[in-house]
């Protein structure tokens, strides 16, 4: 029934971006983490705040869940202090922070120097986590960039 309503399965990149973000609950967080694949390739490491559904089409690590050693509870107090949380997410190993929520990310990450925005959508952002001392691994210099992504 569902190949039948659906379909067949989407082949290209475009069809699977299409697909995917008109079926997704979370259609942003998807096209950032897709970004993020083809920028990053599976070398990166991801922290996803409240997108743990997203977890299977990483290429990279993921981490961010309601349990385990990595949940929500050890980040959530840090949201409203950027460098306390980019210490802890460090610690993690973590390369890339991807934020999706109803609200609005706390106004500690504008303009922060250790977090730069790569990707943003109405209710999601994806900031890149600096390397030692304010030192990026560009990658927001891509022609298949979304409409959303940050120049």
């Amino acid at each position: 029934k569902t190949v039948f309503e659906d379909g067949l399965p989407p082949l290209t990149a475009e069809a699977k971006a299409t697909y995917f973000s008109r079926r997704l609950p979370n259609a942003e967080a998807w096209m950032a983490m897709d970004w993020l694949n083809h920028n990053a390739g599976n070398t990166y490491t991801l922290y996803a705040y409240r997108v743990e559904n997203l977890a299977y089409f990483s290429d990279g690590t993921f981490l961010g869940d309601h349990f385990g050693p990595y949940s929500y509870r050890v980040i959530e107090p840090l949201l409203y202090n950027a460098s306390a949380l980019f210490t802890e997410l460090n610690k993690m190993g973590v390369m890339y922070f991807l934020y999706s929520s109803n609200n609005d990310l706390p106004t500690a990450f504008n303009n922060h120097k250790l977090f730069r925005l790569v990707w943003k959508g109405s209710h999601v952002y994806l900031y890149e986590l600096a390397l030692g001392t304010y030192n990026w691994r560009g990658t927001n210099d891509n022609p298949r960039c979304y409409s959303h992504c940050v120049k």
